[in-house]
């Protein structure tokens, strides 16, 4: 027990000092593993993998580049509509810097004693400037982007290669079968959790985009995009979806009705996608227990941030189908699929499987053993 103790504090360690280099290496997988769909049809199409790779990773750079471009358009055209928002900013940033200028202050009182003991040379705190800061947050930035679509591109092209060549460590032609097994229901079952999950988000997005246009709210698209990009955070992103459009609306309107109803309207697209579309459409193929999936999230985030909250659940649906392929592990993948979550799920959803799939048969009833042998016979 205390062996194991002492080797999840290891790997959460671990995690946490190299979360510099794993970040960009776990986000690479992720995103190669949602575009390898298109490299696959370009391959049945003739098109080599590398090449397919370069196309799909330069129609995705396009893609984004041109998003952003016209986001970035349309922030600027919002701040040039909205002094008072650049007003409230200006004094949400003098409060952020209070705490800074208390810490100035207690930097002061140290330097100030240690003179006083005369302790040789006193204690310096230097406090770097923020340009320097910045540019070194930026370019870091930039170095993550690059590793992340370096990574993408080979793992994209040279993937299924490598893969095979991995596995040629293990010892015998079992195991070596096992973990390709593995390797492609991962593969398999994440891409298309990722592809569904991006769908939905698109759709939720367009519909965000629409009750802002429909309510008049101020640059709808843009609102719109990101709500999209924060759906992608369980049970965070809406709720941060909510209160980005409640914000809006409150410094849109004075009026409580129009205050009320973008944010209602919000409320329920959240409440169709959350609770209805989302759950039948990816519990079909793969189904998590919740409260997991909220320590995921909670773990994930205290570690490596907001990169951490984003891969929090592919990381976990990654690690259930592995639990799935070991027999050692089986009853650890069970638990994290929780299949009684589905027994007990509302009335509605119950409803609409049977809806969308009335040809299913049930299984039949058990029925009372007359034998006087004490089993359950089964119906006939």
């Amino acid at each position: 027990m205390l062996i194991g103790s002492v080797l999840v504090l290891l790997i959460l360690y671990t995690l946490s000092l190299g979360q510099a280099v794993l970040i960009p290496i776990v986000m690479a997988i992720i995103l190669s593993l949602l575009f390898s769909p298109l490299v696959r049809s370009l391959q049945r199409r003739g098109v080599p993998a590398p090449a397919g790779a370069g196309i799909v990773l330069s129609t995705v750079l396009a893609i984004a580049a041109a998003i952003g471009w016209s986001l970035t358009d349309r922030v600027e055209l919002w701040l040039e509509q909205a002094p008072q928002t650049l007003a409230q900013l200006e004094l949400k940033l003098r409060e952020l810097l209070a705490p800074m200028e208390s810490v100035q202050r207690a930097t002061q009182q140290v330097e100030s004693v240690a003179q006083a003991l005369g302790g040789g040379t006193p204690m310096v705190v230097r406090d770097e400037p923020l340009s320097f800061a910045f540019i070194a947050s930026t370019s870091h930035v930039a170095l993550s982007v690059g590793l992340i679509f370096v990574l993408m591109f080979y793992l994209l092209a040279f993937g299924k290669p490598f893969s095979r060549d991995l596995v040629r460590i293990l010892p015998d032609a079992p195991r070596r079968r096992r973990a390709l097994r593995i390797f492609r229901r991962i593969e398999r079952d994440v891409s298309h959790y990722l592809v569904t999950l991006t769908l939905i988000n698109i759709g939720q997005g367009l519909s965000i985009a629409l009750i802002c246009w429909l309510t008049d709210l101020p640059n709808p698209l843009l609102w719109g995009a990101l709500a999209a990009l924060l759906n992608y955070i369980p049970v965070l992103g809406p709720a941060l979806v909510q209160g980005t459009v409640f914000a809006v609306s409150l410094w849109t309107f004075g009026d409580p009705v129009r205050v009320l109803l973008p944010v209602l309207l919000a409320l329920a697209s959240n409440v169709v996608e959350g609770q209805l579309l989302t759950p039948n459409i990816l519990a079909r193929r793969l189904t998590l227990n919740p409260v997991v999936v909220f320590l995921s999230l909670v773990v994930w985030g205290w570690l490596w941030g907001i990169a951490g909250v984003l891969m929090a659940v592919p990381i976990l649906v990654a690690f259930k189908i592995t639990c799935d392929h070991v027999p050692s592990l089986m009853s650890v993948g069970r638990f994290l699929g929780q299949e009684h979550w589905n027994r007990k799920r509302p009335a509605l959803l119950r409803k609409a499987d049977a809806l969308a799939h009335p040809h299913r048969k049930k299984p039949p009833p058990p029925t009372e053993d007359t034998s006087g042998h004490g089993h359950r016979l089964p119906a006939e």
